[in-house]
């Protein structure tokens, strides 16, 4: 009777420490995560910029689009991120202190319309500064003395 109950302590005992061990070493058996995220898989916004945030853990490093990300000290994560009209894809690279990785993937949809481009050098200056448009200054003059002869294409 004394020998079952010293096995059943040992085994209590051993079972006991297993467990303490597995509960320390979470960290090399999940990996790195992404607990909570401002994305979900597939997101659509409507301006040209959004900001990524969320919660992560077991994470040393992180890239989102293989730029590096600023990680907080109480394991979250923030950051603005650019978006062109259409369709982008996130990729976001977590690894931990023994290398592991796990990659995520967010699509985001960008309704916004693109603004077009200025067609000449005045409505580019204008558009920085703010300052009405004169297309009397894109136009330079040329007389046909000032071409360099060099630069004359003829057919012969």
């Amino acid at each position: 009777m004394k020998k079952v109950i010293l096995s059943g302590i040992g085994i209590a005992f051993f079972a006991f420490v297993l467990l303490f061990a597995l509960g320390r070493f979470e960290r090399v058996f999940r990996g790195p995560l992404i607990v909570e995220s401002s994305l979900s898989p597939i997101s659509e916004i409507s301006g040209a910029h959004l900001v990524f945030r969320g919660k992560i853990k077991n994470v040393n490093e992180m890239l989102i689009n293989g730029r590096s990300i600023t990680l907080r000290e109480e394991d979250s994560f923030e950051e603005t991120i650019v978006v062109p009209p259409g369709e982008t894809i996130l990729e976001v690279d977590v690894s931990d202190i023994f290398k592991h990785h796990r990659i995520y993937h967010y699509t985001i949809i960008s309704t916004q319309k693109p603004e077009p481009f200025s067609k000449t050098l005045s409505e580019a200056k204008a558009s920085q500064q703010g300052n009405e448009i004169n297309p009397e200054e894109d136009l330079i003059e040329h007389d046909e003395s000032s071409l360099d002869e060099s630069l004359v294409i003829t057919n012969e």
